[in-house]
């Protein structure tokens, strides 16, 4: 955005330094998971960090250990979707995308969601130097409004963002010198990274063996549980019997 107030009272853009950015990313998350836990068990939670199953519809079996309730809540949370395609080994995901150390000149993104685009505009900020989104339909960004989505590719196209609709990934090779994936429609595109970001699946890991006997779909969803009420019966009587507040 501040390369849109040049002659505003800005004289230039600020520069991404990605090495340096990514130092500061695992400085705030260092230690910061251990920390959540040693919080938790201080307010009296018992913790874990071994392989848990669903051993039953009210069981589960942490590693040599069954535990039984009345309530389980699974929050697993979800993995990145992948193609089933040649080559598919050579592909990484966005969460690799985070990872990187540093930012390789060429990057081609699969799919055409809001993670690309989002991932595609830092790269280009950041120093890659030929970003391409490569989407299966003529709609990118297909939950967004048509107007939205075309602010957003006319600012992808003076980015130098590419993005390609009515192509899908068919195979990648790899080459002495980078990977080549080919299209659907056959053309080739030479990059150095191929991060694919077509959407996440549940986590279900937990579920195998279905002894839990749990109901589930391939689409990440939430759900509301039919839990007890954590107010004490006096506020309860207290909120039901509280008179509405007029209008003015």
């Amino acid at each position: 955005m501040a390369s849109h107030l040049g002659g505003r009272g800005i004289k230039s853009a600020p520069e991404t330094d990605w090495p340096a950015l990514q130092k500061l990313k695992n400085e705030f998350l260092e230690g910061h998971s251990d920390g959540e836990v040693k919080d938790w068990q201080k307010a009296g939670v018992t913790t874990s960090h071994e392989r848990a199953v669903m051993s039953g519809e009210d069981e589960l079996t942490i590693g040599d250990q069954r535990i039984k309730a009345k309530h389980i809540v699974l929050a697993t949370g979800t993995s990145p979707r992948r193609t089933e395609i040649s080559g598919m080994e050579h592909i990484k995901v966005s969460d690799d995308f985070l990872d990187l150390p540093e930012l390789p000149k060429r990057i081609t993104f699969i799919g055409g969601g809001y993670i690309s685009f989002e991932f595609a505009h830092v790269a280009i900020r950041a120093g890659a130097e030929e970003v391409t989104i490569i989407h299966r339909s003529d709609q990118p960004l297909k939950a967004f409004d048509s107007d939205i989505v075309k602010v957003i590719l006319e600012a992808s196209a003076h980015a130098g963002i590419k993005v390609v609709l009515n192509e899908s990934p068919a195979s990648v090779q790899k080459t002495d010198e980078d990977y080549c994936l080919t299209g659907s429609s056959g053309t080739k595109y030479n990059t150095d990274l191929i991060i694919e970001a077509t959407g996440r699946v549940p986590y279900l890991s937990v579920l195998e063996g279905n002894a839990g006997n749990v109901t589930h779909t391939s689409t990440p969803s939430a759900t509301a549980l039919p839990l007890p009420s954590c107010s004490p019966p006096s506020l309860m009587k207290k909120q039901k019997s509280s008179p509405k507040h007029p209008r003015r």
